[in-house]
């Protein structure tokens, strides 16, 4: 799991973390990459193919935003301000990591956002505990 406190620069595209093997292949990546709604998404991707893709919580460019993902094979979910996305049941993850880029991805800093109090772990979080810590 992560978590991660950032400003969005709406539809910027940009990573605030990204956790990967030195490629875009094999990756977990939390950005503000969501067209649809100009918010937020979590997306992983395992030898290149997209496994999840979680378009979930519209955000403002100037406030920051409490956001947690968890992901474990055959689940995925992320929670933003005390809200929960769906849950993608169909997940196979990554099992090759030996980077993880903050701001950036693959050795390339991105964000036009501030990004404060990140944390992980190595467990999947419940959906009540990614609530919790992501409550307003």
């Amino acid at each position: 799991w992560v978590y991660v406190e950032s400003t969005v620069p709406v539809n910027n595209s940009a990573p605030q973390i990204q956790i990967d093997d030195g490629s875009n292949n094999n990756r977990i990546l939390v950005d503000d990459g969501n067209s649809v709604n100009g918010g937020t998404r979590f997306l992983v991707q395992s030898g290149g193919g997209i496994e999840a893709l979680i378009n979930d919580f519209s955000s403002s460019a100037t406030t920051f935003q409490k956001r947690c993902v968890t992901w474990a094979t055959n689940y995925a979910q992320s929670s933003q301000g005390g809200l929960l996305s769906a849950v993608d049941a169909s997940v196979t993850t990554p099992v090759s990591f030996t980077q993880i880029g903050v701001g950036g991805a693959n050795g390339s800093a991105v964000a036009s956002c501030t990004i404060r109090n990140l944390r992980s772990g190595q467990r999947q979080l419940s959906a009540s505990e990614m609530q919790a810590i992501t409550a307003p």
